[in-house]
């Protein structure tokens, strides 16, 4: 088949595509109308400026924009008919070779992938078919982007476009990382927290905040409800808490990529109770019943202790009966 006939037939089929994006794109705006805040909520990479950092090793999985306008931007998007629903993401190499990135979804996804870059807004700023690497534009739920030998140290972009337009989640991994001499992306780049605190604890008690980050952080701050705890170190302690509330932590990378995580401290309130013997004077050696008040009963677990010599009976129960000894004392332990 000739070249000309071969674009003369590429160019019908895109025209065909975009025709069928219009009248999809109607259609399910028509009928998802009423749930579209259900189920658009669209992620924060819809621009190539705005774009997220990816890792070897990782499986990115999100749910794709529905119902959003053609990416922006004055760019060449090569085989790209149409670019609908737009999530761009990046990646620098750590090393040199081949790189292979399946993504997947339940209806027809396209995508296309530029480079190499010095960095992101250089890459951003001049897409074009001379960069393009690697472009699909098929019918298909499934697609794989291949850059045949990335380079170190350069910044590859690729934009993934939903063109069904239908609510579904799209995943994409690196699959041939394990491949001896397979390109390999800097996860360095990529900036991650997970914030944790040492427990529940009682009113004006401390609670420990620690946290682990990527070795890529440059700088982070600790903040809580009464604001900034630390800019120095991961792990703080806290004292004097009287109320629960949430303690963000807030870091950024050294090409100024931001992150955050937070972490809940819990504080149980003291327990409001009382107790109450329903005979309030007792003969040496007479039982007694001694009653326990506690406000939300449901909340706290309790038990009766009591010096040496004297027996309660029901240790756990609101109505205990003691026999004391010729003196003594019964206490009530609550535990919460």
């Amino acid at each position: 088949m000739s070249r000309s006939i071969l674009k003369l037939l590429t160019t019908k089929l895109v025209f065909v595509k975009q025709l069928l994006f219009v009248n999809k794109s109607l259609l399910v705006s028509f009928l998802l109308l009423a749930r579209i805040f259900v189920y658009a909520q669209a992620p924060a990479n819809t621009t190539c400026g705005n774009a997220a950092p990816f890792c070897t090793g990782d499986t990115i999985n999100y749910p794709a924009v529905v119902n959003g306008a053609q990416a922006v931007g004055n760019y060449n998007y090569t085989c790209l008919g149409s670019w609908p629903n737009a999530t761009w993401f990046y990646m620098q190499m750590l090393s040199t070779g081949p790189m292979v990135i399946d993504m997947a979804a339940n209806n027809d996804i396209d995508f296309c992938c530029w480079g190499p870059f010095s960095d992101v807004n250089t890459g951003c700023g001049s897409l074009g078919p001379g960069n393009m690497i690697d472009c699909s534009y098929s019918g298909s739920n499934v697609e794989t982007a291949t850059i045949p030998n990335a380079t170190a140290g350069q910044f590859y972009i690729m934009l993934i476009t939903n063109f069904a337009n239908t609510n579904q989640n799209i995943t994409f991994s690196q699959t041939n990382a394990s491949t001896p001499g397979a390109g390999l992306t800097n996860c360095g780049i990529i900036c991650t927290f997970t914030a944790s605190n040492s427990g529940i604890i009682c009113p004006g008690g401390t609670a420990t905040l620690s946290a682990n980050s990527s070795t890529s952080v440059a700088s982070y701050t600790w903040t809580g409800p009464n604001g900034i705890i630390s800019s120095t170190s991961l792990t703080n302690a806290v004292t004097n808490i009287q109320t629960s509330g949430t303690y963000t932590l807030r870091g950024m990378t050294v090409d100024s990529s931001f992150c955050s995580a937070t972490t809940d401290v819990t504080v149980i309130p003291f327990p409001s109770y009382s107790v109450t013997p329903l005979t309030t004077t007792v003969c040496q050696g007479v039982p007694f019943i001694a009653n326990t008040i506690i406000g939300n009963p449901s909340d706290y677990s309790y038990q009766w202790s009591a010096p040496l010599g004297l027996t309660i009976s029901s240790p756990n129960g609101s109505g205990s009966l003691i026999t004391p000894a010729p003196i003594g004392t019964a206490t009530a332990l609550l535990i919460y």
